[in-house]
C-alpha cells in the first residue's frame, strides 16, 4: 500500500462504518474503509441486527402512533441529562433519515418489528411496538468473492438467519428448535439475515458507489495537521502508510472490551468477556483522545448476560447469549434482581458492588430451571441434539433435587431451597415483592414460557429434575468514548468539534447514556450517526 489520497477514510466496517462511506460516497466524496480484521462487518455482522430507530415511518398505518414528539420524552427520562440535547436532536432527526436513505440507495429490506415493546414500555412516550428495524434476508451471493470476507455468525448458538418473529411462532407452537431445519436451508443457501444481511447489503452498495475497502489494515493513528484530522497512519503487513483523507476521517472500530488493560482500568468490574469479534481493543478510542477528544462515560458497557460453552472466535473464547432461567441466583443461593428486566440492565445488577461487604455478591450467578421450561422452551445453546451437559465450557448440571442441584454448581442448598420456595409462592400470589418481576409491559412479554400463572412472568419451579448453569457477566461491547455533537463530530474538551474528526457506533459515547431503550439500542444509534457523518464530512 503506498501513500492514499482521498476525501474521506472510515476506520472499521461494521454497520456505522459503511453505512458512513455509503453516505460520504452518496455525496461525491471518494472514501476509503480501512478494517484490521481479514473479514469485513465487525460486531453487526454476528448481532441480531435490530435497530432502534424510533419514528422509522415504516409501518404505514403506524398502528402505534410513533413521533418524534414521544421518542424525545421517552429518551429524556432514560437519559437523566447526561446526554448533551443537540446530541439527543440530532439523532431523533437522523433516525428516520437514516431509514430513508437504506431504502432508497440499498437493497436491503427493512421491516418494524410490530410485536416487540420498548424496554421501559411503561415510561411516558414509550411504545409496545415497533421502534426496533429489522433486516430481510440477503443473499451472499451477491457480493461476489467479497462474501468469502463476510464476518458470519457461528453454529451452535450463534446469530442465524431466523427472524425474531419466525422463532417466536416456533416457540409458541410448542415446537422451540422447530427453526433449525428452516436456519439450515438457508445457511446452505448461502442466504443471510439479521446483522450479517445489514452489513452484507451496505457493503454491496458501497463497492458499487466505488469506495475502496481495505481489509488486515489496521489504523493506528491520526494525521493532524493545523489542527483537523486529515488522514490516518496505517499497517499493513508490517508496512506503515499514510492515508489521506482531506475532508476528514470517520472512527466506527468499535469499542475497547477485548483491551483487559482498558476494561480494568476504566470500568473495574467483573466481566468474563465479550460477545464481540477479537478486535475492538480501543484502537479509535486512543486516537481521538490523541487528538483532545472529551472522553465521556467511560465506564460505559452494553451488558448481555452470557454463556461460555466451549467455542471460540478468531482463536478467542468467545461468549455467547444466554442466562435465561425461571430464576438466578448467587452463590447463596439467592435471588438478587428482577431476571426479565432487559439484558443490558440486568448486567448492572450482576456486576453490583456492595460497600458494606466490599465485594460483588453477584459474581458468580447461576440460572436454574426446571423440567416444565425445558419442555416448553429451549434452553440457551440447545441444539438439535439435546441439551450439553458436558462440554469444555460451562457444564449445564441436571439434578433431581435442587439440593442435589446446588451441589453440583457451587451453591448453598439451603439458601437455594428456601429461594425457590418463597419464589414458588411469589408465583402463586402473582406478585413478585422482592423484585416487582412481571409488572412492566415488557417483562410480561420477556419470557411467559405460555403460561397460564395469574403473573405471566411468574412460573414456578415445581416440576423436577431441574437444570442450572453459570450466568455470564458478557457484553456487546463498550459503550464510552469520545462526546460527540448532532451530526457525530468529535467534541473536545469545550465541546467544539474537532476539525475533520467524526466517531459513530461504540468507539462514540452513547447517545442514549446509561439506558437502553429497545431492542436495537446499540446498532441504532451507530447507523445514524454513521449516516449523519457521512454527510457531514462529505458536505451535504
Amino acid at each position: 500500500m503506498s501513500q492514499m489520497n482521498n476525501d474521506v477514510v472510515v476506520v472499521g466496517s461494521g454497520g456505522a462504518a459503511l453505512i458512513a462511506a455509503l453516505a460520504a460516497a452518496e455525496g461525491g466524496a471518494k472514501v476509503t474503509v480501512v478494517e484490521r480484521a481479514p473479514r469485513f462487518g465487525g460486531t453487526t455482522a454476528i448481532s441480531g441486527g435490530g435497530m432502534w430507530l424510533p419514528n422509522n415511518g415504516l409501518d404505514p398505518e403506524n398502528r402505534n402512533k410513533d413521533c418524534r414528539e414521544d421518542a424525545k420524552q421517552y429518551l429524556d427520562k432514560l437519559t437523566m441529562g447526561h446526554v448533551p440535547e443537540e446530541t439527543v436532536e440530532g439523532f431523533l432527526d437522523g433516525a428516520s433519515q437514516a431509514v430513508r436513505f437504506m431504502q432508497e440507495n440499498t437493497v436491503l429490506e427493512l421491516y418494524p418489528d410490530l410485536e416487540r415493546p420498548d424496554y421501559h414500555a411503561d415510561y411516558p412516550g414509550a411504545k409496545l411496538a415497533g421502534r426496533t428495524v429489522g433486516v430481510g434476508e440477503y443473499d451472499a451471493a451477491r457480493l461476489g468473492e467479497w462474501a468469502e470476507t463476510l464476518m458470519r455468525p457461528h453454529w451452535p448458538g450463534g446469530t442465524l438467519p431466523i427472524r425474531y418473529d419466525e422463532m417466536e411462532q416456533f416457540v409458541r407452537s410448542g415446537n422451540p428448535l422447530g427453526w433449525v431445519e428452516l436456519a439450515e436451508e438457508r445457511m446452505a443457501k448461502g442466504i443471510v439475515l439479521r446483522g450479517c444481511a445489514l452489513v452484507a447489503g451496505l457493503m454491496e452498495t458501497c463497492l458499487a458507489k466505488g469506495v475502496t475497502v481495505h481489509l488486515n489494515t489496521r489504523a493506528l493513528e491520526l494525521v493532524i495537521e493545523d489542527g483537523a484530522a486529515r488522514g490516518v497512519v496505517v499497517e499493513r503487513e508490517g508496512t506503515r502508510t499514510t492515508v489521506r483523507a482531506e475532508r476528514g476521517v470517520v472512527l466506527a472500530s468499535g469499542g475497547f472490551e477485548w483491551n483487559r488493560r482498558l476494561w480494568d482500568d476504566l470500568v473495574g468490574v467483573p466481566y468474563d468477556g465479550p460477545l464481540s469479534p477479537p478486535y475492538n481493543e480501543g484502537d479509535g478510542l486512543k486516537m481521538a483522545l490523541s487528538a483532545g477528544a472529551r472522553p465521556v462515560q467511560l465506564d460505559g458497557v452494553w451488558w448481555i448476560p452470557s454463556r461460555w460453552i466451549g467455542d471460540e472466535y478468531e482463536g478467542h473464547p468467545r461468549l455467547r447469549t444466554g442466562g435465561s432461567g425461571q430464576i438466578i441466583v448467587n452463590s447463596e443461593g439467592r435471588r438478587f434482581g428482577n431476571e426479565t428486566l432487559n439484558y443490558n440492565d440486568f448486567g448492572k445488577v450482576l456486576s453490583h458492588f456492595d460497600p458494606d461487604r466490599y465485594e460483588f455478591p453477584n459474581s458468580p450467578a447461576f440460572a436454574i430451571s426446571d423440567r416444565s421450561v425445558r419442555v416448553s422452551v429451549a434452553l440457551d445453546h440447545e441444539t438439535p441434539g439435546g441439551l450439553a451437559y458436558e462440554s469444555s465450557g460451562d457444564v449445564v448440571a441436571q439434578a433431581d433435587t435442587l439440593a442435589e442441584l446446588a451441589e453440583k454448581l457451587g451453591i448453598d442448598p439451603r439458601g437455594l431451597e428456601e429461594e425457590v420456595a418463597r419464589f414458588n409462592k411469589h408465583c402463586e400470589n402473582g406478585v413478585d415483592v422482592d423484585f416487582h418481576r412481571g409488572e412492566s409491559a415488557w417483562e410480561r412479554d420477556y419470557r411467559n414460557y405460555g403460561s397460564t400463572q395469574k403473573n405471566p412472568a411468574l412460573v414456578p419451579l415445581a416440576d423436577g429434575p431441574y437444570y442450572g448453569f453459570r450466568v455470564r457477566a458478557g457484553c456487546f461491547g463498550t459503550k464510552g468514548g469520545p462526546a460527540i455533537g448532532a451530526n457525530g463530530e468529535v467534541l473536545d474538551f469545550d465541546s467544539v468539534p474537532i476539525p475533520g474528526l467524526y466517531a459513530a457506533g461504540n468507539v462514540a459515547s452513547s447517545v442514549f447514556g446509561p439506558s437502553y431503550p429497545g431492542g436495537g439500542g446499540t446498532l441504532g444509534p451507530a447507523l445514524t450517526f454513521g449516516y449523519l457523518a457521512g454527510r457531514h464530512v462529505a458536505g451535504l
